[in-house]
């Protein structure tokens, strides 16, 4: 640290001019621009007169010479006594005023005039009467600047014009009426320049000493820094008091988060399970070395979160308020409002206080003492944490936006938006020819003895979603019109996946650049994969229990999956997922064919359907009696054709067979 007076480093960087005549001088202080974000860097340039390295002495040299004294013999004194004579007395003649003559007197005398300048000084103070210079102070409590001027009356004479000018900073805001007020009160004329932000208070000396001006104020600003320094003239003389300062703290951050029942933030995700858990975290980090007074810690302590109407309910009895890890539930009052109609008039000025305008539904925590909650709570940095377990109630791809305000000393702190939605997705079914995935027969017909397979196809996880518990389906066959032949096969999908941590999956992976990482070998943290792999009624079962569990009701006409938690747990809450599985059957009887499929994702439960007909099959034609033909009399010409024919017949089949010995 070198920028401050007492460093002995302040010269670094320095400097160092010599008068070589004259006592006048000018310099130019040029400060870089810096980046467009100076993140709180300032640039510090000081003049003065001081030398601070240490000035060394060029020492003196002396030898040191032994001397002996030698003994000093005193010399013998002796006195004559003299006899002394009286004096003659002195006799007066008088002159006339004739005989003399005048004498002109001369005295010499130096002017010398005596000026005296005096200092006025300034302090500030809080309601508490406080001294809260180079303090920080809460945003909005009110400062008390005193203008002291006392030293100025020594030399006054009535008539005399007093003129105080105070140009305050930026973000100062004065409570005009009362400073006004109070100086008149004092004797003095008051002028403000609400542009330039700046005080002028003008009196004329009656012989009395005036009360000091005092302007009553406001800093508005976070993280600001308030500085001030008035001028006083008086008999053309100007002066300025030495400046005083204030700071007040940076915004706290507080935060919103959504979690799902595993504790998983999954803001901005999709939730299957509409159970979720909305988490508001106050910040108390920047009031650690805030000087607080009574006005201040009385605007009051609360916590608000503006929930979207109608979009969830909140179990009252399930919600938690810690702090250092213990319940304060007991140490705030709640108040939950339904609408604008439901504010009673305590709650209208409860949130006149804490300068809130909500609209609809909201929650409201206050601190019951505000006093206590501030020395135990906030200057110690105990942030409150309150979890509201909530239930959606938004439809199918409808999202929920919520946020919370933390109240300090009266004012509001907004914190992040967090939102969760209700994903909107649905399971299929498909009936497909027993090769060609690409031949659909839904709505189609199937003939008896054909071979099918059921295509059930379970919705696909979003890349952003809640943690997986469960991941179930089962399909309901209609055993009169199909036989299942026990033959079934499935295939898991993911992707965009990024391993957190080394990984040593079961399953093969494929990496970004297409390469495969076989099961049991290591998956570097940071490393983004996907997979893909299938599954079926021959797989290795100690693979398989790993995978999914798959069960056969012949009684129920029932198949059905249940995917491995553990499996589950290991996808992580950012990825893609789909399991999609194979039934084969076998038709057997007509009619008209429905099958449903139950999709079960995390609670949320999901149909889908499937139809064929299967027409009956053509009976056969029973055999009946030959009816009679009549015949016409015969001519001859039938008759004589006959032997011909049978000759051409003959020839044809003795051809033939004459060919296949050949």
């Amino acid at each position: 640290l070198w920028d401050t007076s007492d460093s002995p480093y302040q010269y670094k960087g320095a400097a160092l001019g010599v008068f070589k005549e004259g006592t006048a001088f000018t310099t130019e202080f040029i400060q870089w621009d810096g980046p467009e974000s100076p993140n709180g860097q300032t640039y510090w340039f000081a003049l003065n007169t001081k030398v601070v390295t240490p000035v060394v002495e060029v020492p003196a040299t002396a030898a040191i010479t032994k001397t002996t004294v030698k003994p000093v013999k005193t010399d013998p004194i002796s006195a004559n006594l003299v006899n002394a004579k009286n004096p003659t007395k002195p006799t007066l003649a008088l002159k006339t005023l004739s005989e003399t003559k005048n004498q002109k007197l001369s005295a010499s005398y130096h002017g010398y005039k005596l000026q005296y300048k005096p200092v006025v000084t300034k302090s500030v103070a809080d309601t508490d009467k406080t001294n809260t210079n180079g303090q920080t102070v809460a945003k909005n409590a009110t400062q008390l600047y005193t203008l002291n001027h006392d030293n100025i009356y020594a030399n006054l004479k009535k008539g005399d014009k007093i003129t105080i000018i105070d140009p305050l900073e930026a973000g100062a805001v004065p409570d005009v009426a009362v400073t006004k007020a109070a100086a008149e009160k004092a004797g003095w004329g008051v002028a403000y320049d609400a542009g330039k932000n700046t005080y002028t208070f003008t009196a004329t000396y009656e012989g009395k000493r005036l009360d000091a001006p005092v302007i009553t104020w406001k800093p508005i600003y976070d993280k600001g820094f308030y500085d001030n320094t008035y001028k006083v003239l008086v008999n053309n003389y100007e002066v300025f008091s030495k400046t005083v300062t204030n700071y007040t703290p940076k915004p706290p951050k507080p935060v919103k988060a959504v979690l799902d029942r595993s504790g998983k933030d999954i803001n901005g995700a999709t939730t299957f399970d509409r159970n979720v858990t909305f988490r508001l975290m106050t910040d108390y980090s920047p009031y650690t070395k805030t000087l607080a007074s009574a006005q201040a810690i009385g605007k009051k302590f609360g916590i608000f979160d503006n929930v979207q109407d109608k979009a969830f309910t909140v179990d009252h009895s399930k919600i938690k308020m810690t702090a250092a890890g213990k319940d304060v539930k007991d140490l705030f009052d709640m108040y939950h409002v339904l609408s604008d109609k439901g504010r009673t008039d305590a709650i209208n000025k409860i949130l006149k206080e804490l300068n809130l305008n909500p609209k609809g539904e909201f929650y409201l925590w206050v601190a019951k003492d505000s006093k206590s909650f501030y020395y135990n709570y906030v200057k110690q940095n105990k942030k409150v944490t309150i979890d509201l377990p909530a239930k959606l109630l938004v439809k199918a791809g409808e999202k929920v936006k919520n946020d919370l305000k933390q109240i300090d000393f009266g004012n509001g702190y907004q914190s992040n938006l967090v939102t969760v939605s209700v994903p909107d997705v649905n399971p299929e079914k498909h009936a497909l020819d027993q090769k060609d995935n690409k031949k659909v027969l839904d709505g189609q017909e199937v003939q008896i003895g054909q071979y099918i397979r059921y295509l059930l196809d379970g919705v696909t996880v979003p890349t952003k979603h809640d943690s997986l518990f469960q991941y179930d389906g089962s399909d309901q066959l209609d055993v009169v019109h199909d036989r299942f032949t026990g033959k079934w096969s499935g295939i898991f999908k993911g992707t965009e996946y990024t391993a957190e941590k080394d990984l040593i999956l079961t399953y093969d992976v494929i990496l970004k650049d297409g390469k495969v990482v076989k099961a049991g070998d290591k998956i570097a943290k940071g490393t983004a994969y996907a997979f893909l792999f299938e599954v079926n009624q021959d797989t290795n079962p100690d693979f398989l229990k790993k995978i999914v569990a798959v069960k056969w009701d012949e009684k129920a006409g029932k198949w059905s999956y249940v995917i491995n938690q553990d499996f589950l747990n290991s996808l992580g809450v950012k990825g893609t997922f789909d399991a999609d599985f194979y039934l084969e059957v076998e038709r057997i009887a007509a009619g008209k064919v429905e099958n449903t499929f139950i999709n079960t994702v995390n609670l949320q439960e999901m149909t889908a359907k499937v139809t064929t007909t299967t027409p009956e099959p053509p009976k056969p034609e029973k055999p009946g009696k030959p009816n009679p033909q009549p015949s016409l009399p015969n001519t001859g010409s039938a008759a004589s054709m006959l032997p011909v024919v049978g000759m051409i017949l003959g020839l044809l089949s003795l051809a033939g067979l004459r060919k296949y010995k050949k």
